[in-house]
């Protein structure tokens, strides 16, 4: 925003709204609620152009990319100004604006695909890639480590619901017993946990202390 507002500047650009700032990926169509109401706020003539840091920020996907190209192509769309990329609103420049969004859609892509095949190397390698698992600490090369005394209440807690006791009884003995959740990678610094009747709840239905991890 900062480097659009000098870009407005040295260009004398007419703006006519406060920056529209999306939460949502570009990735995706139909999921950026501003990016809409910009395109209908476009449509209904309310403004002419459109100021972003690059094409990347407008669109990372077909959908949306195709909807800014038809604008220019209507003339609907009158200009557009990036900070790092440069647009000519002719023949050429749409081309190269085209060009611009399809690559950003390759990149996106590509590196969902990459990080989707990085997680399914670590699963397979044993590694745990979310926050430590209660009696659990996670190691420097992300491996889970029994959490000592933890662990043992954990175990012993698991060993009385097997036996018939209520989670109450259960979420009254762990925190009785002090137990708490490490807070490095070495298993040494630890913080104060206590437990709730959801957390407890939550405790017996996760399958990971049957050994299968989701």
């Amino acid at each position: 925003i900062l480097e659009c507002r000098k870009l407005i500047q040295e260009r004398g650009l007419n703006v006519v709204i406060e920056p529209i700032v999306e939460s949502e990926s570009a990735k995706e169509s139909g999921i950026r609620p501003k990016f809409e109401q910009m395109i209908r706020d476009i449509k209904a003539g309310k403004y002419n152009g459109i100021i972003a840091w690059n094409p990347d920020r407008l669109a990372r996907n077909a959908k949306d990319s195709g909807e800014i190209m038809d604008l220019l192509d209507k003339h609907i769309i009158k200009d557009l100004q990036f900070v790092s990329f440069t647009f000519q609103n002719n023949t050429a420049g749409k081309m190269l604006l085209g060009i611009a969004f399809v690559l950003a859609k390759q990149y996106s892509d590509q590196l969902s695909d990459n990080v989707k095949r990085g997680i399914r190397n670590s699963v397979l390698e044993g590694k745990y890639l979310s926050k430590a698992k209660y009696g659990y600490f996670k190691d420097i090369n992300q491996f889970l480590r029994p959490d000592g005394n933890n662990f043992v209440l954990l175990k012993t807690a698991w060993k009385m619901r097997l036996e018939g006791q209520t989670q109450e009884v259960i979420m009254k003995y762990l925190n009785d017993n002090g137990f708490s959740r490490a807070t490095d990678k070495t298993g040494e610094n630890h913080e104060p946990y206590k437990w709730s009747k959801t957390r407890i709840s939550e405790l017996f239905k996760d399958p990971f202390y049957t050994g299968v991890l989701n």
